[in-house]
């Protein structure tokens, strides 16, 4: 039986091809883990949480969200690449 941990995880790796709990420190992959520690935090969920979610400490998820959203407002890319992920966790989580 999944968790859903694992749950969240492969349908994140389904729709992006990215593995969020891989601990490669390609670009790609830092960058999409890292939006969707800060979309977490946005919806609430504790540093403290989302830290152990990820395998990390909770400054570690607060020093992530700072960094997205400087690039958001800066990056007109990285700003869409931001509101895809934004979808697909909504839509996971079914948040309209």
């Amino acid at each position: 039986m999944k968790t859903l941990k694992q749950d969240f995880a492969d349908y994140i790796h389904s729709k992006t091809g990215i593995s969020i709990h891989s601990t490669l420190r390609q670009r790609e992959t830092l960058e999409t883990r890292q939006i969707i520690q800060s979309i977490f935090l946005k919806l609430g969920i504790s540093s403290v949480q989302t830290g152990k979610y990820f395998n990390q400490d909770h400054a570690t998820m607060l020093n992530s969200a700072d960094k997205i959203e400087d690039l958001c407002k800066f990056d007109i890319e990285f700003r869409q690449k931001y509101n895809d992920m934004v979808k697909l966790v909504c839509e996971y989580l079914k948040i309209e």
